[in-house]
């Protein structure tokens, strides 16, 4: 592959610290200058020397003030990209499944509480990856709400907001979670006249934690899910505001407790 070079552009950080080089230069020369000239005029006797000295003195100590500012200000910048370098970057989303619209038709006709009992499920698919190379931990919660109530996995479940993940680098999970118990968990019996006859909001929450359990960030998605007549799934689709449902506080207290959580094992496959 040939690149180009005189097509290359310098990055947003090299073209900020090619600034910063360029303005330390100047200030410097203008300083030095500055003292050079005070120095000749005081010599030629255009100045008295205790003013001339006074102006020397004044100038070096703006120039100390200076450099001190700015010395301070590339130490923040510095800590502040290696902290940005530090922070995992996660993609997620939500999809039905291939399988969704044939199972939800077969919960339909029997109750929801019926196949719970019976093993069978109406998954959605949970995609998540880090595309750095930094890991970190995570808790998913995944909550459903409805004209009914509001759903939430229980807790033990891998997202119910409670299990600790241990996520390794470049972690990559294309796993599922059952919307049937979602309903359940929202208020919906078996009846298939409960099923919900409209769209529902499912909103997906996920908290970020560094390797020492010092939480991060949050991140959240909504998506709207609507049935048909039938009861049958027929479109996922993501929304542009998180409004539903208001955010679950993060865990302060999970690098304290990290020793005694029950991480869920780290790795890439089918969950």
């Amino acid at each position: 592959m040939r690149i180009d070079v005189n097509n290359v552009k310098p990055t947003d950080s090299a073209k900020r610290q090619m600034k910063d080089h360029l303005r330390h230069t100047w200030l410097g020369w203008l300083a030095a200058f500055a003292i050079v000239g005070i120095l000749v005029a005081s010599g030629y006797g255009r100045l008295e020397p205790s003013t001339a000295s006074n102006l020397v003195l004044a100038i070096t100590a703006l120039v100390v003030i200076w450099y001190t500012i700015e010395t301070t200000r590339l130490r923040r910048d510095a800590e502040n990209r290696s902290k940005r370098e530090a922070t995992p970057v996660f993609y997620f989303d939500v999809k039905l499944r291939d399988t969704n619209r044939m199972l939800s038709q077969d919960v339909h006709k029997a109750g929801p509480s019926v196949f719970i009992q019976q093993g069978v499920h109406l998954p959605f698919r949970f995609i998540i990856i880090n595309h750095t190379s930094n890991p970190a931990y995570l808790k998913v919660a995944i909550r459903l709400k409805t004209a009914v109530g509001t759903g939430l996995q229980v807790p033990e479940k891998d997202y119910g907001g409670e299990r600790v993940w241990h996520i390794t680098p470049f972690f990559n999970l294309d796993g599922w979670f059952d919307m049937v118990e979602l309903l359940v968990q929202a208020g919906h019996g078996a009846s298939p006249n409960d099923w919900p006859q409209a769209s529902v909001t499912l909103n997906v929450q996920v908290d970020v934690y560094d390797v020492r359990g010092r939480f991060i960030d949050t991140l959240r998605k909504e998506y709207t899910v609507r049935f048909d007549l039938k009861g049958c799934v027929v479109e996922c689709w993501p929304d542009t505001q998180v409004s539903q449902l208001p955010p679950i506080p993060p865990d302060k207290k999970l690098g304290k407790n990290l020793l005694l959580a029950e991480l869920w094992p780290s790795g890439t496959g089918d969950k």
